[in-house]
């Protein structure tokens, strides 16, 4: 609950502070081809921790992608792992890759 409840303040403070680490993250992933379809990256807010995935539907062209936050829980052996079944899509975006640049 506590995880989920730091969840969705980041997800307020994004809104009121667009120019944050979301954004650089998005705009990496839309310039470096090279990761591929999709990125992952974790983020730490509180000392609780979150994976952003960005991903684009048509492979590497960058013309539909979407990114999305996902807990992070620790598990029994120290590591951390990703909560597959709570995510929020942060938005989806079908403009041409030249637009989002």
């Amino acid at each position: 609950m506590k995880q989920l409840l730091t969840l969705l303040l980041f997800l307020v403070s994004f809104t009121i502070n667009s120019q944050n680490l979301f954004e650089k993250i998005y705009k990496d992933f839309l310039k470096d081809l090279n990761q591929g379809e999709q990125s992952w990256h974790e983020i730490e807010i509180d000392g609780e921790y979150f994976d952003i995935e960005c991903w684009d539907e048509t492979g590497t062209e960058r013309k539909e992608t979407t990114c999305a936050i996902y807990p992070v829980y620790p598990t029994k052996n120290g590591l951390r792992a990703t909560d597959g079944t709570k995510w929020v899509r942060l938005f989806t975006n079908k403009e041409s890759n030249n637009e989002n640049k």
